[in-house]
């Protein structure tokens, strides 16, 4: 009866083991942060645009917008290393549409190309508090001029972007100030 007792409890402390082993190693790798912040070009926030968390696997696994005032949040990365990814093409002006190009009318060569947006203000320009575009395409391209910042494209590839980070459990801010 004794040795019973005995083997009973024995037993009794392998299975906690085990399942404290179990619960242990499930939480394990399933770890995630939030990462928030702000993303600066030569020390002015980015206005728009998207940033974008690359794992090391090289999947995309967390992105958001930028705010006006560069501001991000990121949330539920798994924890670990990852390169960070900026681009501000998604809120750049429409630029000139295909057309042929060059010279002018009447005299042999083809029409010069339309511009989308005829009238909008360029990109980059800065626009009079209270302007209002005439056209629903003027109005999404005045917008779009406001926001647009152009940055260098190694910031958009994984390839080649320099900016790299590693999240940690639980909620954090990191700033990224990119450089020409």
């Amino acid at each position: 009866m004794r040795l019973s007792r005995v083997t009973t409890a024995i037993r009794a402390g392998i299975a906690v083991a085990l399942f404290t082993g179990v619960l242990f190693l499930s939480g394990c790798g399933n770890s995630t942060g939030n990462v928030s912040g702000k993303v600066t070009f030569k020390g002015a926030p980015l206005k728009g645009g998207t940033i974008g968390f690359v794992d090391t696997d090289g999947r995309t696994t967390g992105t958001a917008a930028m705010e006006g005032d560069g501001s991000f949040s990121v949330k539920n990365l798994v924890v670990g290393e990852y390169t960070v990814l900026v681009e501000t093409n998604s809120v750049k002006p429409p630029e000139e549409s295909g057309g042929f190009g060059g010279g002018m009318p009447g005299k042999g060569a083809p029409p010069p190309a339309v511009k989308k947006g005829m009238g909008a203000p360029p990109p980059g320009a800065v626009l009079p508090e209270g302007y209002k575009a005439s056209s629903p395409a003027d109005a999404a391209a005045a917008s779009a001029a406001k926001h647009f910042v152009l940055i260098p494209s190694i910031y958009a590839k994984k390839e080649t972007s320099n900016l790299k980070y590693t999240v940690v459990a639980g909620d954090q801010t990191k700033d990224f100030d990119l450089k020409p």
